[in-house]
């Protein structure tokens, strides 16, 4: 049985970055997750079909040092990010949807 140095729980994006900051270190680390997905806030999954993404505003607009963990971690923005030129919007409970054109600005 391996020693393991440090126990996560939570793979969310505090989760997983603690993990990656900690193995840099040369420590050895296990990541549990109760979900199917791991993200937490800023995951993104496919439900029945449809590519659900819960956490793109996060990425750019809320934590500052997500552009240096991942440039750390070797990885290119645009391998990550798949920019959309519609969104659409389906309810929980199965009722109206509505497709939305992104914004010029938000376009590539």
């Amino acid at each position: 049985m391996a020693t393991l140095d440090v126990v996560i729980i939570g793979a969310g994006l505090a989760g997983l970055s603690c993990g990656f900051e900690i193995i840099e270190q040369g420590r050895e680390v296990a990541i549990f997750e109760s979900r199917d997905v791991v993200g937490g806030r800023t995951s993104s999954w496919d439900e029945d079909g449809m590519l659900v993404e819960s956490g793109l505003h996060r990425f750019l607009g809320y934590y500052e040092a997500l552009p240096r963990l991942i440039n750390n971690a070797g990885i290119e923005l645009e391998d990550i990010i798949v920019w959309e030129d519609e969104i659409e919007i389906r309810l929980p409970d199965g009722g109206p949807t509505e497709v939305f054109g992104a914004p010029p600005h938000l376009q590539q």
